[in-house]
């Protein structure tokens, strides 16, 4: 489970501003990893190793949302593989919207 707790806290907040709805899903983990997420990405061709060496943190994290794209050492019934961000993400785009990942913020446990 490359160190993460077994259970884990997660909140989320929907928001509307017009026409726009917002949905904001914080977890109280340590977010995405982004050198293990840019390891991987090389290691499985999704990104060369020229393209990696230029990539700012961001960047690295949109790369969960490259189809067939998982950190994940192994396969289970919960992780590895790599259809869980990329299907969400097209599921949000065919209704018009748009998945951004920010580490600003995170749930703290209660």
């Amino acid at each position: 489970m490359q160190g993460k707790p077994t259970l884990g806290a997660v909140k989320i907040e929907v928001s509307r501003d017009g026409e726009d709805i917002e949905v904001r899903v914080l977890d109280d983990l340590a977010g995405i990893d982004v050198e293990t997420v840019l390891e991987s990405a090389v290691a499985k061709g999704v990104i060369s190793e020229k393209q990696a060496s230029g990539m700012v943190d961001p960047e690295i994290r949109q790369l969960i949302f490259e189809q067939g794209f998982s950190a994940a050492g192994t396969m289970s019934d919960t992780s590895g593989r790599g259809v869980g961000m990329s299907a969400v993400r097209d599921v949000v785009e065919s209704l018009g919207g748009s998945v951004v990942v920010d580490q600003s913020a995170e749930l703290t446990r209660p």
